[in-house]
């Protein structure tokens, strides 16, 4: 695991919801935009598929390069994604002591076919691990139930339905207006107990930590946690 030097404690608590079209927005408003690395590609990835599928011949040299050529191209992409990865949850465990974030079943959200590609895209699994690994040092992280962090109101709790398409939170009961990933971040860093005590959906699950001067602190393993990452995507 890579050596990350030790900084003073800040204090500070965050909640973060992962997505798509914004990898990862905080409680404070902070957004941080998806790369994209795959879609950004994707064409020169068909392009080397095609030329692998035109070599018939699977003995022949020929065949054999182009296979390589695909198959540096989607480790490059790999690597892009997992050096945003890292740089981001470094980003992260500088700035807050304890992170709140969504326990996603990525692998129940990749059977929707038409967001599959977008989500194996973000690797939400293999950056939830990196921050995890990571924090285990010098933080504390918490997953928690995603259910209804988007539908429901950070302010007041109540329910505001909507549908993926609307990326506009309004609460019709107490006014308040936000991003829709602002307001699941909120709901999500409450889940955690530290935000200023109003109703959250979210159940909080902690991942024990090494504190900065004690060691180990919690006796939970992680593995029922992390256990279904299965993939880097």
């Amino acid at each position: 695991m890579q050596s990350i030097p030790l900084h003073p404690k800040t204090g500070k608590a965050a909640g973060i919801d992962l997505g798509i079209e914004c990898f990862a927005a905080v409680s404070n408003g902070e957004r941080v935009e998806n790369p994209k690395h795959y879609r950004a590609a994707e064409s020169e990835l068909k392009r080397a598929q095609r030329t692998v599928a035109r070599r018939k011949n699977k003995r022949s040299n020929r065949r054999r390069k182009a296979i390589n050529i695909l198959a540096r191209k989607h480790l490059h992409i790999k690597r892009q994604r997992a050096d945003f990865h890292h740089k981001t949850a470094l980003d992260v465990i500088r700035r807050y002591d304890h992170i709140t974030i969504e326990d996603l079943n990525v692998c129940g959200m990749v059977r929707n076919h038409h967001l599959a590609k977008s989500i194996s895209d973000a690797g939400w699994n293999q950056f939830v691990r990196i921050l995890t690994s990571k924090l285990r040092m010098l933080a504390e992280v918490i997953l928690v139930n995603p259910a209804y962090t988007s539908q429901d109101c950070s302010q007041c709790g109540s329910r505001v339905r909507k549908s993926l398409a609307l990326r506009e939170h309004r609460c019709i009961n107490c006014g308040f207006v936000a991003h829709r990933d602002h307001n699941a971040a909120i709901n999500i860093q409450r889940g955690h107990g530290f935000g200023d005590g109003l109703r959250s959906p979210c159940e909080p699950r902690r991942i024990p930590h090494y504190s900065r001067s004690s060691g180990l602190v919690g006796e939970v393993s992680i593995k029922g946690i992390i256990g279904r990452v299965h993939s880097d995507f």
